[in-house]
């Protein structure tokens, strides 16, 4: 390879490696900016009188059966049962 065509290559590498760092700097401003709205809109709710819980689940891609007793539970209003302390 030619030292013109080593010179292209690098040049283009380095456009690629500058076009993923911005791409990069967008999705992380882009995630903080939705993580201040589910705070925010979290907060309404919780202002309004909804009561939010978040939970993990030991699951893939299905959902786990504890997940579907824990929405049985909150849709006949016992939500409360297993709430960590």
């Amino acid at each position: 390879m030619s030292e013109d065509a080593l010179a292209g290559a690098l040049s283009g590498a380095r456009a690629a490696v500058r076009d993923a760092d911005a791409r990069a700097a967008a999705l992380a401003t882009a995630a903080e900016r939705f993580e201040e709205l589910v705070r925010v809109e979290a907060m309404a709710l919780e202002e309004a009188g909804a009561v939010l819980v978040a939970r993990d689940y030991e699951i893939g891609h299905w959902i786990a059966p504890e997940e579907i007793e824990d929405a049985m539970r909150f849709v006949e209003g016992k939500g409360e049962d297993r709430r960590e302390s």
